[in-house]
């Protein structure tokens, strides 16, 4: 059987008209196993074996000449000059067909020709990948490899056998030498070596196709390994629907992704940030959908750190071979803490020519990724929270999808109240919509409270590190104060209530560029309400109240205070949060003349607050005993100034029978009026005595009476080195 018997004979290499293309990828892989047997066929004139066939005994353990004539189909002429330049005829004829074929087909049907394509493969390396195929595909080749290497046991590729094969003269040796070398590209990315000694020759050790790399060539591109999690495949056909708001985060992904590359083997590093649930991926992935282009998914967190070499050559072999770009998530940490594992991927993704994403926390790890060799951004997308326009057209959206129709929210309301992404307003619905189906016709009070609870789970704040989240429980009927302070309070509330109306419909939004935070500053003597009237104000508003830690933010160290205001002040922006200063002066006190480097340092604090202030669009309380410590520079800036008087004999009586809950038993004809007319005391004062007060009487196992409450408040004036004579207590004298 002569060899165009043989190939018409061959079900994976019919004998097609050269200019027809290739219908599939097993035809055209078939084809070019052709290459692989013409190439054995040369090699066998020019090696021959060196086993004698006649040693009969040792049959089984080589491999005969005349079982390699079968293997091959026909028996091999004597080694003359003209047989060999015959077949290397044969080579020249059948990749100029190759070529015009390759011409008319659909180079997105074949993946051997997009493998070539993809990763840029010269002649070498591509013959490299159909000589290692053909193993894969046809076990023939087994015998036939061993053959030419005098060695029944090695049924594989090796370096040695590739010169063999394709090798003619010292240049094109030497180039095979540099295809194979263990440090070429095409050896990082589609060859596994077998596991050797460390003695063994490089020209000796074995070689297979990566399976990421053999699954792709046979048409399983679809099929991947998700090695422990930690990558993934996003897919165009997979890609998520429009997201509801911010197009032009779209447009803005779009131009980045059809932007050309400068050069061949260039990466381009993009940072993409956002809160939690700000649709970070949503965005990108639906840019990539849209534009039928495939994304190589990567946690780095997920990455055994034993192996992120190998971990990061997967990822670009996987990457390379489906044209796709790549997206890492985590590489915050890895900032911060993995320096040696920072270096072995930089080491991997040398091979990587495309477009690198970062996905990561708005702010997190910025300061020390940017400035890293590893991470030379080109450009950083932040998806910021959405307005309030498209806040309300978000809480629309979900209601429509995950509520019963009965059930109506007041969107506008809740998108002036918090701060949230798409993400967290649908989880905030979806855990509304199980708890509201849980209960049998809820008051309106109840949902009230159910929607606080359901946008609060979501918030997950960080302020806990820098300040202590204070509970309400207080009423506007507790709150003991003049009229005209309470008025002031309530109107504070109408302009967090109302802020949209104004800000948004009314247009005066747009005449404020900064400035539209609510801050009000309560001033006087310790007790007098500074701190219920927070409490009350956030209960009023269903927002959450934390009181910053001065221990936590004000450090001794230079830039630490400044630095740790700025953290506050960032998460006070998504948590939808008031902030609470108490003892206010403390942080915002008068600048001083700059006498040394710690006055500098000073007024420095005070004025990056200053600015803080003045950015900052949410709701900041400063309370503080000593108004005239505060810089005036603050006092321009304050939304509201409430001023705490000491309370009267009238506030104080009001305070008395506020502190006095229907439950605890009193012993009748509590003299409230006389307590109130003859001790000066302030609201927390009161507070104490009623406690102190109660624990007597629980204690004696008796009713509150007057001369527990007298107790009670000697205990408290003696805490303050008060002292009171007999004689102006009268008729209580006795009891004091």
């Amino acid at each position: 059987m002569d060899v165009t018997d043989y190939e018409r004979n061959s079900s994976m290499m019919p004998d097609t008209d050269a200019r027809a293309g290739f219908h599939n990828g097993l035809e055209h892989i078939g084809r070019e196993l052709r290459r692989a047997e013409l190439l054995v066929r040369i090699a066998m004139l020019r090696y021959p074996p060196q086993l004698a066939a006649e040693i009969e005994q040792y049959k089984g353990l080589f491999i005969s000449d005349e079982e390699v004539e079968l293997l091959l189909a026909q028996h091999r002429p004597a080694e003359d000059h003209d047989r060999l330049q015959q077949l290397y005829a044969e080579q020249a004829a059948l990749e100029q067909e190759l070529s015009q074929r390759l011409a008319h087909s659909d180079i997105r049907q074949l993946p051997l020709a997009l493998l070539r394509e993809r990763l840029h493969l010269n002649r070498e390396e591509y013959i490299c990948v159909i000589v290692l195929l053909a193993i894969e595909l046809e076990r023939r080749y087994e015998k036939l490899y061993a053959y030419l290497q005098d060695d029944i046991t090695c049924k594989y590729v090796t370096p040695d056998l590739m010169l063999k094969l394709a090798a003619t003269d010292a240049d094109s040796e030497m180039k095979w030498l540099q295809a194979l070398h263990p440090a070429a590209t095409v050896s990082r990315l589609l060859l596994k070596r077998g596991a050797v000694n460390e003695q063994q020759h490089f020209l000796s050790r074995p070689l297979w196709l990566e399976p990421q790399v053999l699954r792709f060539l046979l048409g399983d591109a679809e099929r991947y390994d998700p090695v422990q999690g930690w990558l993934d495949i996003q897919r165009p056909v997979d890609a998520p629907e429009r997201p509801i708001v911010q197009g032009h985060i779209q447009e803005q992904l779009r131009r980045i992704v059809n932007t050309k590359s400068s050069g061949l083997h260039t990466i381009r590093y993009y940072a993409l940030h956002g809160r939690t649930g700000s649709g970070r991926r949503h965005q990108l992935y639906y840019v990539y959908g849209r534009l039928e282009r495939e994304l190589v998914i990567t946690d780095l967190n997920r990455i055994d750190t034993t192996g992120v070499e190998e971990a990061i050559y997967a990822v670009v072999r996987e990457a390379r071979l489906r044209g796709a770009d790549l997206v890492f998530h985590g590489w915050e940490s890895w900032a911060v803490h993995r320096e040696r594992e920072l270096q072995l991927v930089r080491g991997a993704l040398r091979d990587y020519t495309g477009i690198i994403w970062l996905i990561g926390e708005d702010g997190a790890g910025r300061a020390d990724i940017s400035n890293r060799e590893l991470w030379p951004l080109r450009d950083e997308v932040t998806i910021p929270l959405p307005d309030h326009e498209q806040t309300k057209q978000l809480w629309q959206h979900y209601a429509r999808q995950l509520l019963p129709e009965t059930l109506k929210l007041d969107d506008d309301h809740l998108a002036a109240t918090f701060q949230m992404t798409p993400g967290q307003i649908r989880q905030a619905l979806e855990w509304l919509a199980s708890a509201y189906s849980e209960l049998q016709e809820p008051s309106p009070e109840q949902l009230r409270e159910l929607l606080h609870e359901a946008c609060y789970r979501q918030i997950h704040t960080r302020l806990e590190d820098q300040a202590t989240r204070l509970a309400g429980g207080w009423t506007w009927e507790q709150l003991i104060l003049p009229e005209a302070q309470k008025r002031q309070l309530r109107y504070a509330c109408d302009q967090v209530k109302h802020r949209s109306k104004v800000y948004d419909e009314w247009g005066l939004g747009k005449r404020l560029p900064y400035g539209k935070g609510l801050s009000l500053l309560f001033t006087g003597p310790p007790g007098t309400g500074k701190t219920m009237s927070a409490r009350i104000i956030a209960a009023e508003l269903q927002m959450e109240l934390y009181q910053i830690n001065l221990s936590q933010v004000v450090s001794k160290y230079i830039g630490e205070t400044e630095k740790h205001l700025q953290a506050v002040f960032d998460e006070a922006r998504y948590s939808s949060s008031i902030l609470f200063f108490d003892e206010a002066d403390a942080l915002f006190g008068k600048r001083s003349e700059v006498s040394d480097s710690h006055d500098r340092f000073a007024n420095m604090e005070t004025s990056f607050l200053l600015q803080q202030m003045e950015s900052y669009e949410g709701i900041t309380v400063l309370a503080t005993n000593y108004r005239q410590n505060l810089d005036d520079a603050f006092m321009r800036r304050i939304s509201f100034i409430v001023r705490f008087p000491f309370p009267d004999a009238v506030s104080r009586k009001q305070i008395w029978l506020s502190m006095l809950p229907e439950q605890l038993p009193l012993e009748p004809g509590l003299d409230l009026d006389f307590l109130a007319r003859t001790f000066e005391l302030s609201g927390g004062q009161i507070k104490n005595i009623v406690v102190a007060a109660a624990f007597i009487a629980a204690a004696q196992e008796r009713t509150l009476s007057m001369d527990m409450l007298l107790t009670a408040v000697r205990l408290e004036l003696e805490k303050g080195g008060l002292l009171i004579s007999p004689e102006t207590l009268g008729m209580y004298a006795d009891l004091w």
